[in-house]
């Protein structure tokens, strides 16, 4: 697939509304939608790592982030101190939980992805670093992939 076909396919989902690019976007998006399919991780986490990754890497600013889907390059991890431990879906009283709280929640750990991504990086963001994806196990520990 191309990026005019990745960004074609991404546009249909409104999330590359108003984005500094749009190609980089929908790669790093393409790039978490990829490395879902190819690794084991919690339901919770692949069912929210999309939008994860898009209010992560949404800033009205330049996304520095992207991808190229270049096998040859070097892919580095690193293991973030943020954690992904969804909410339980049912509250205390049994009743499930809305989508809102879901959705509550993925903002506030994007938060905290961007500022803890925003130090580990500092200066080197001027050289575009390759986003591979999230990975999350069992125990809620989020590992960035990157080259």
């Amino acid at each position: 697939m191309n990026i005019q076909e990745i960004v074609s396919k991404w546009e249909g989902t409104k999330l590359l509304e108003g984005v500094y690019s749009k190609e980089n976007m929908a790669m790093c998006l393409e790039a978490q939608r990829q490395f879902n399919e190819t690794h084991e991780q919690p339901e919770d986490f692949k069912r929210c790592s999309i939008p994860v990754v898009f209010r992560t890497f949404c800033s009205k600013g330049r996304n520095h982030f992207v991808n190229h889907f270049d096998e040859q390059t070097q892919v580095f991890g690193h293991m973030l101190k943020t954690k992904f431990v969804l909410p339980c879906r049912f509250d205390q009283d049994g009743n499930k939980r809305s989508t809102d709280d879901e959705a509550e929640y993925v903002a506030k750990t994007s938060v905290e992805l961007k500022e803890e991504i925003k130090k580990l990086f500092k200066d080197r963001f001027e050289n575009q670093i390759g986003f591979h994806g999230f990975s999350c196990n069992e125990s809620g520990n989020l590992t960035l992939f990157w080259s």
